[in-house]
């Protein structure tokens, strides 16, 4: 017993030590400029004292741009940024287990728990907010699902569960409902259960203030900064044009992508969503039971309540339907899945599909694992060398074309500051939004990337076309097809400065040259 409470240990210490590892390692290698860029962008303008929302084009959560942030002024580099977002990965991994533990009553199940999630899943692939929210959602699932809440003087841990909630919210500000609906609904649960109102009522306001505190304090900032009308535009009416664009204004059915997905799944044999729909299903059966009040030993207050959140963060992906986005949320239904087979008669029954599903993650992990579009193939590896300068991007492992293609951009745009023709903006035309990153000019447009019109005109402020017009003070970064660069004209009062193809990166497309046009009174420093 004590020689497995021994490995049980050197698990819990080594599974996150592998996940961040591996995280950072594949981070070095991905060329994914959009993404990547966007989160770098957001943390370098928070770190260099830019106003959030009025100067930096935060979409998801002024929480995960602070933590970036913080981050990147240990690093400054773009790993620093997959670094603190691997943590926080693996702090809500320890914290579903730790949850486990609690409910399940059982080290060894809780443990095939940590092992599952970690093979569904086993690295942060990009820097993005569903990994900074999860430990905050995970820490109040943890503390509202905790038997010892039952007992008196627990209001710090209910008032903590709720600022955890509440910041979870800040991260990543898409989860706002899940987040409330799961203290209401949890409360709800215990009101119909339990003869104690009183007690529960009680516990309840206490949670809901720890949810308002960090809430409240953001708007209050926000408030006082005069920065509410660029916070709705960002949180609000941009979400509301990307729902109409994905959902065609909810005309579609939303779980479309999530059922998709899930038979595409069966039919490809990927192992990750055939266990997602075990893990809704189990989930699904579980609150159900709960909430009739049929009687089932497993069935108990706390399991509802994980059954609950696990339901209510499919909400995460109703709009992009990825792993990531389960691993980050849902996946705690994890532990419903194991309660339903240990409910079995036959015990051996969990032994063996835990056996059978580590079996099958593990072998996916990176080989036909379809949630990971950057793991990077050998062929990819050898042929990389690392990156010095760009400082920022100091420590990635690039091809020689990538490498040289951000040296030349960056030399360039540097170039273009320094002569006396009086530079002061760049458009960027280009979904790479690296390019702003590395640039010393003004980027004059609502985000690092190119926007479509709709977008654009949420901060008429920032509309480049004037100044376009006048040919003197911007720079026009274009990305262009190699097979109609010849016939490519430059921009009324603009000449080409320079052009650079375009090496292979992820979700751009293929065959491009960059081309960076100037006023044509600056070609005489050229």
């Amino acid at each position: 017993m004590l020689g497995m409470d021994r490995y049980s240990r050197l698990l819990l210490v080594l599974a996150p030590i592998a996940v961040v590892f591996f995280s950072l390692w594949q981070g070095a290698y991905d060329i994914d400029p959009h993404h990547w860029g966007l989160m770098l962008s957001n943390a370098k303008d928070l770190y260099e004292g830019q106003i959030p929302y009025k100067d930096i084009f935060i979409q998801y959560g002024i929480l995960t741009t602070i933590l970036q942030a913080l981050a990147f002024g240990v690093g400054k580099t773009m790993l620093s940024i997959i670094a603190i977002t691997s943590v926080c990965y693996v702090i809500g991994i320890l914290l579903v287990y730790a949850t486990a533990l609690n409910v399940l009553k059982d080290k060894t199940t809780a443990l095939c728990v940590l092992i599952l999630l970690v093979l569904f899943h086993p690295l942060a692939m990009y820097p993005w907010s569903n990994y900074i929210a999860f430990p905050f959602f995970m820490y109040g699932i943890y503390v509202l699902t905790n038997p010892n809440i039952e007992q008196s003087k627990q209001s710090i841990p209910l008032l903590l569960a709720g600022i955890s909630l509440g910041l979870s919210v800040l991260a990543r500000e898409g989860i706002a409902p899940a987040a409330f609906l799961f203290i209401v609904l949890s409360f709800a649960f215990d009101l119909l259960k339990k003869s104690q109102k009183k007690k529960v009522l009680s516990q309840f306001a206490i949670c809901t203030i720890g949810f308002a505190i960090p809430l409240g304090i953001f708007f209050t900032y926000l408030f006082a900064n005069g920065l509410m009308e660029y916070w709705v535009k960002l949180s609000i009416n941009l979400p509301t044009i990307y729902a109409d664009e994905s959902f065609g204004g909810f005309k579609v059915f939303i779980f479309n992508a999530l059922f998709k997905e899930i038979y595409t799944g069966y039919r490809h044999g990927d192992v990750r969503w055939i266990l997602t729909s075990w893990i809704l299903l189990s989930s699904l059966w579980i609150f159900i039971l709960a909430l009739i009040g049929k009687r089932k030993d497993y069935v108990t207050p706390d399991l509802a309540k994980i059954a609950l959140a696990t339901l209510l963060l499919v909400s995460s992906s109703l709009h992009l339907a990825e792993t990531f986005r389960i691993a980050t949320g849902s996946a705690v239904g994890l532990i419903c899945l194991f309660a339903f087979l240990d409910a079995r008669e036959n015990k051996r029954t969990t032994h063996y599909f835990f056996a059978f599903m580590a079996l099958w993650l593990g072998l996916t992990a990176t080989y036909g694992n379809r949630g990971n579009y950057f793991y990077p193939t050998w062929d990819i590896v050898i042929k990389a060398q690392p990156v010095n300068t760009p400082e920022i991007l100091r420590g990635q492992q690039w091809s020689s074309e990538a490498v040289t293609y951000y040296q030349s951009v960056e030399r360039t745009l540097k170039e273009l500051k320094g002569q006396a023709c009086g530079l002061v903006y760049q458009h960027n035309n280009t979904r790479d939004s690296l390019l702003k990153v590395l640039s010393p000019l003004q980027q004059l447009q609502l985000a690092p990337f190119a926007t479509k019109e709709r977008m654009s005109a949420l901060r008429p402020d920032l509309d480049a076309s004037a100044e376009i017009k006048l040919a003197q003070r911007i720079v026009l970064i274009e990305s262009v097809s190699k097979d109609s660069i010849s016939l490519t004209e430059a921009p009324k009062g603009f000449s080409q400065y320079a052009r650079f193809p375009i090496p292979t990166q992820y979700f751009m497309p293929n065959a491009q040259e960059l081309v960076v046009y100037v006023p044509s009174a600056c070609m005489k420093y050229h």
